[in-house]
């Protein structure tokens, strides 16, 4: 796994992942190396609401209301790659059928989101 970043906690940080996968990208399949770019939402402040949740701008605007949770954030994916070519822009026509245990395991990790309560 190549890490492109410095701190864990930094909104815009990525990551790049290339597993093996079964995909069909235009009509074609064949097993082949993809190339996945997470990238990380940054910690945040919310509050439950009624109609969802309410995040807040920073932990200063946090600080001014009860029951509050803050999240660590997580890793969402940004980008897929085969090759030079980037294959989830609009139009594209992709599938990916089947992927390594090893990609499953990476993203179940990077997926995960550890929320607690602030305040």
């Amino acid at each position: 796994m190549n890490r492109n970043s410095k701190n864990p906690q930094h909104q815009h940080e990525m990551k790049q992942v290339t597993v093996v996968a079964n995909v069909t990208y235009h009509g074609i399949t064949e097993n082949c190396k993809l190339t996945i770019e997470y990238k990380h939402t940054g910690k945040y402040y919310f509050k439950k609401t009624s109609k969802g949740i309410h995040i807040f701008s920073g932990e200063e605007s946090a600080k001014h209301h009860k029951k509050v949770f803050v999240s660590e954030g997580h890793y969402f994916i940004d980008r897929l790659k085969l090759g030079d070519w980037y294959i989830n822009n609009d139009g594209d026509t992709y599938l990916i059928n089947k992927l390594s245990k090893y990609a499953k395991k990476l993203h179940a990790q990077l997926s995960v989101e550890n929320i607690a309560k602030y305040n």
